[in-house]
């Protein structure tokens, strides 16, 4: 077996391990536990992403743990907010310096930012039902594009999975059911 084989397999086994703790945080009650789950996914995400040579992918997923860090906590205060919107600039900035010339690249990089700003400010809102919807409407799909543009399998049944899983979780606890 060659080289590039067996880090295939290795990226793509990280992808599948944080698809696996993705699913697990949206049939989460409780938003910690929600958020928690969400930064150990983009840890493993973002190891996967960056061994595929998405970088845009690898770096906002980064950027996704300290976001899962900084929410788990309850309070809701802007700071918060602010400091993760900057991460993002920050990510989308040195994601298009490494990937500048190749449109693909920039335009899915565009994606993953959009879609991680949309599902941060939702975040931020403690609403467990908006934070679905959220993720089912929009965060889901864009990233389920980068994902098919980069083929990560793990991505491409996690937000496949995701969208499912927001859907059993709104059966489950009907669109009220979460922590306000």
């Amino acid at each position: 077996m060659g080289g590039t084989k067996v880090v295939d397999i290795i990226a793509q086994t990280f992808g599948i391990f944080g698809m696996l703790l993705a699913i697990l945080s949206f049939q989460c009650k409780k938003n910690t536990r929600f958020f928690l789950l969400q930064a150990l996914s983009g840890l493993l995400f973002s190891v996967n992403f960056f061994m595929i040579g998405a970088i845009g992918g690898a770096l906002c997923n980064a950027a996704n743990v300290a976001r899962g860090a900084l929410f788990s906590k309850s309070d809701r205060v802007k700071w918060k907010l602010v400091v993760n919107l900057v991460m993002y600039f920050a990510c989308m900035v040195v994601s298009l310096i490494f990937v500048w010339g190749d449109a693909k690249q920039m335009i899915l990089t565009m994606l993953t930012i959009s879609a991680s700003v949309a599902s941060t400010a939702a975040m931020w809102t403690g609403s467990g039902a908006f934070i679905r919807k959220i993720q089912l409407y929009c965060s889901s799909p864009l990233w389920l594009i980068h994902n098919c543009f980069n083929f990560s399998l793990g991505g491409i049944l996690c937000e496949s999975f995701n969208m499912l899983s927001v859907i059993v979780s709104f059966i489950r606890y009907g669109k009220d059911g979460f922590e306000k």
